[in-house]
């Protein structure tokens, strides 16, 4: 059945992506591609989570990614992760001037495919972006992310020749 307010979740959701496909290469290469929407390369690391819609989600189970590409209908990511459920919450990060920016979507998984070293691709089409709506769902997310995102301050000596 139709929904205008599922249509109208997806078109805010699409207008986020490209902005978010703005801030991570604001020059974009125009080519000709068969597709209804545009695909953009990008490798940004991603956490996942299994996520009931109108429940809180668990952070028991949820795992880290990349993108391989990115539209505004959906994402594509590499990850080891395996998901349990049909909806997800995808979390990434960008900063822009030094500011960090948070992005948390809903998004439904649509195809999968293994690749070597155990290695999973996974397809998702976004339903909606959460951001706005769901402050008290994403907000506890964000240390969760922060905490994948982080890489540890690592000691190394000069090398010697």
């Amino acid at each position: 059945m139709f929904s205008f307010s599922k249509r109208k979740k997806t078109v805010d959701a699409a207008t986020k992506v490209r902005k978010l496909i703005d801030l991570t290469c604001p020059v974009v290469i125009q080519c000709e591609e068969g597709r209804s929407s545009r695909r953009y390369s990008r490798s940004l690391p991603v956490m996942l989570l299994d996520w009931l819609p109108g429940e809180s989600p668990s952070l028991q189970h949820c795992g880290m990614g990349f993108t391989t590409d990115i539209s505004d209908r959906g994402f594509c990511v590499l990850t080891k992760f395996v998901p349990k459920l049909h909806d997800n919450i995808l979390g990434l990060c960008t900063v822009n001037n030094a500011v960090k920016e948070y992005w948390f979507f809903h998004v439904s998984f649509k195809t999968y495919r293994r690749e070597p070293q155990n290695y999973i691709r996974i397809g998702y089409s976004i339903v909606e972006c959460l951001n706005d709506d769901y402050g008290s769902i994403v907000n506890p997310l964000i240390p969760k992310l922060e905490e994948f995102l982080s890489i540890p301050d690592v000691e190394t000596e000069p090398a010697t020749v």
